[in-house]
């Protein structure tokens, strides 16, 4: 539709154009019924820590859980607002109100995961942080070597905090 914007407005590819306006609402419909689906069925996984979670391999588990509920987000905010772009009014179909319902319902579940997702991090980071920042970085092995003493969950809260700049998610000063 974007590609042939110009030809639109043509009065006979609007008539066409108004009549599939309604199939255009059941097909984005279904789309948010299956983005709704597939988060209701990731969630559990995500929490879990489950290597078949959608989370990406190379992203740590709230940054991932995070991105992977953006990507969710847009795959429904695109399509709505190329909707509302279109020449045609969608808001004049009865079925409009009931999918922008829908819409916002998924937009509204996937805001309050990643609030109470980030909280539960921010909190986590607050409580370890500190001490794990506070301890040595080298250790005498018994056998008078050095090792170095750091620890994984750092390692990782690092990453978490890198990814999180990168999606532009304000981090704690801890």
């Amino acid at each position: 539709l974007e590609s042939f914007e110009t030809m639109l407005k043509r009065p006979i590819l609007q008539d066409e154009l108004e009549k599939k306006l309604q199939s255009l609402l059941e097909l984005y419909k279904a789309d948010l019924k299956i983005v709704q689906k597939v988060f209701l069925e990731s969630l559990p996984l995500i929490e879990s820590g489950d290597p078949n979670s959608p989370i990406y391999n190379n992203l740590p588990p709230v940054s991932g859980a995070l991105f992977f509920t953006r990507s969710l987000e847009r795959r429904i905010i695109e399509p709505y607002e190329r909707l509302l772009k279109l020449e045609l009014d969608p808001t004049k179909l009865e079925e409009f109100q009931e999918v922008k319902d829908l819409k916002d319902s998924i937009c509204k579940q996937l805001t309050e995961y990643k609030d109470t997702r980030c909280l539960r991090w921010r909190q986590d980071v607050e409580e370890s942080s500190e001490k794990k920042l506070k301890q040595c970085l080298l250790v005498r092995k018994p056998d008078g070597t050095l090792e170095v003493n750091f620890d994984p969950s750092l390692v990782q809260l690092l990453r978490e905090v890198k990814y999180f700049s990168q999606l532009n998610i304000p981090v704690p000063e801890t």
